[in-house]
């Protein structure tokens, strides 16, 4: 993906965070956006799947569904604040 259009999707995920407070769907593709996991890699989490790092923040160790690669997110603050929901 191109800087560009990181870029866009981070200032589209910003208005959506703005508007329709408390709507599950907005709060899933915020979160996406924020971690960069497939919708089917975020409907599969659970609990057992956050942890906290040797940094002392909060990640995401999980297996993606594709291609069954196992991932290390570290949590952003606007995904960590979803996830406390």
């Amino acid at each position: 993906m191109k800087a560009t259009q990181t870029f866009y999707i981070l200032i589209w995920a910003n208005k959506a965070k703005a508007t329709h407070e408390g709507s599950p769907i907005k709060d899933l593709f915020v979160f996406s956006c924020y971690t960069g996991l497939a919708y089917v890699d975020v409907m599969k989490l659970a609990p057992q799947n956050l942890a906290i790092g040797i940094d002392g923040e909060s990640w995401i160790i999980t297996h993606r569904q594709k291609t069954e690669e196992s991932v290390k997110v570290s949590l952003l603050s606007v995904a960590l604040e979803i996830v406390q929901k």
